[in-house]
């Protein structure tokens, strides 16, 4: 009934093109495109990327199709790294019991014991089922049927309330405590591709700690957590409150917690005001930060797409580490895709030169994914407004492989605005949406979704 950690960001996908005009298809031959990144050349001894590519701090342009209906503006700033950027090889892989016990460990309350929910429901769990269902049949036009769908009328949550008093009446007061040690396993993985841990210290606030163990069979995996499995986590963009950003003493938590947790090699690729809804549709400001895999100082890119489609075989992730922070601490987590690195494929890379990034860009970004070339919206204009042009890694899936490469390529970031009959929206994806990815290597266009 509850959801967990429901974001408003993300779901990825990788495929390139062979050339700017072709569609959206995985290039034939990645080990040409290999071959060509590790080729020498006479610009690479200059260390400045921005004066080896021939880039500028800053890019404006401004571009149109479909008769003025879709526009694109740009007005961004030109984000490259320090350093070389790498090709590296890279395998998913799923969260070992050890792992998560780890997680645990940092992220669970301190002092708060596992109980198996197996066993049956507390008093106090019911408790605050029906103290947050008797405020949503008060304000049931204010807000209270948002947060309690699953009823039609206010009748049919009186129905629902009287339920849950006859199922707290039968309830225990507390739950039976249980070793998270005992989880069945096959080898070092929890069976069945699934794991949960829940602790309270009261038996009325559970935290929740779930994963989901599927690299192999399905191309994802996943680790999440919630402070309190009450709440449902939306997060949305900034613009919902103050731009300030988070205090010192959120930063410090987030950072200490990455420190702390058993992963290795990552930076804060994002980080943006928000807001989680409670239990009685109150808007909780908080933060998110978002990690991102960092090789020789140089990030994978974060995006607003998670997941995408198959791309040979199987979905293809994106390794990403979300923390939803407020004043009072860690309200959320989630690991998404984890890797592990298995070599360096190319340790410098030959990098194509900005101006001919921006040809594939100026071809490619009005056709791209563009919707409304197919005469079913006539009314429907658009705008994408390219704030950041960030050069960085991207995953890809390797051919006739269950590993991965990450490579150089460009993201042209932005948001989204809309109009239709006369009606005007906005994307709310906190300037994470790339409207076009390119292969810094071959020119290609890495596919994040097939939208």
């Amino acid at each position: 009934m509850k959801r967990i950690f429901a974001i408003l960001l993300l779901s990825l996908l990788i495929a390139c093109v062979p050339t700017p005009e072709e569609e959206a298809v995985v290039p034939k031959d990645q080990g040409q495109m290999l071959f060509n990144a590790a080729k020498a050349n006479e610009r690479m001894e200059i260390i400045d990327l921005y004066e080896r590519l021939g880039a500028p701090k800053e890019y404006k342009t401004n571009l149109s199709a479909v008769k003025g209906r879709l526009k694109v503006i740009v007005d961004a700033k030109v984000i490259m790294p320090e350093d070389e950027l790498p090709v590296v090889r890279v395998m998913p892989v799923d969260f070992t019991l050890k792992q998560i016990l780890a997680f645990a460990g940092e992220l669970m309350p301190k002092d708060a014991k596992y109980v198996d929910f197996d066993a049956g429901r507390s008093k106090g769990y019911y408790n605050s089922l029906i103290q947050n269902l008797q405020w949503a049949i008060d304000h049931w036009d204010q807000g209270g049927h948002d947060m309690h769908v699953d009823f039609d009328s206010v009748e049919d949550a009186k129905k629902g309330l009287s339920e849950l008093l006859m199922q707290q009446s039968n309830a225990p007061e507390s739950l039976p405590e249980m070793d998270p040690q005992t989880i069945p396993c096959n080898g070092e993985y929890p069976i069945d591709g699934t794991c949960r841990l829940i602790a309270t210290k009261d038996n009325e606030t559970f935290s929740m700690i779930h994963v989901n163990n599927f690299s192999k069979e399905y191309g994802t995996a996943s680790l999440e957590y919630v402070r309190d499995q009450y709440y449902n986590y939306f997060v949305s963009d900034g613009r919902t409150h103050q731009d300030a950003p988070p205090s010192t003493e959120i930063k410090e938590t987030v950072f200490q917690l990455i420190d702390k947790l058993p992963i290795d090699g990552f930076d804060c690729s994002a980080v943006f005001p928000a807001v989680y809804f409670g239990s009685r549709n109150e808007k909780i400001p908080c933060y998110h930060f978002i990690f991102t895999r960092s090789i020789n100082r140089v990030s994978e890119t974060a995006t607003d797409v998670e997941v995408g489609v198959k791309t040979y075989d199987k979905p293809w992730g994106y390794e990403m580490i979300h923390v939803i922070a407020d004043e009072t601490g860690v309200a959320a987590f989630k690991y998404a895709n984890p890797y592990a690195i298995s070599e360096i494929v190319v340790e410098k890379t030959n990098l194509l030169s900005f101006d001919d990034i921006l040809e594939v860009f100026n071809k490619r970004i009005t056709v791209y994914h563009n919707n409304l070339i197919d005469g079913t919206r006539d009314a429907l204009q658009k705008e994408y407004c390219i704030t950041n042009i960030r050069l960085g890694l991207v995953s890809i899936k390797e051919e006739n492989a269950d590993s991965g490469l990450l490579v150089p390529a460009w993201d042209f970031l932005g948001y989204e605005r809309y109009w239709e009959n006369g009606n005007e929206s906005f994307s709310y994806t906190n300037e994470l949406h790339s409207f076009l990815t390119i292969n810094a290597l071959d020119g290609s266009i890495i596919n994040r979704s097939d939208d």
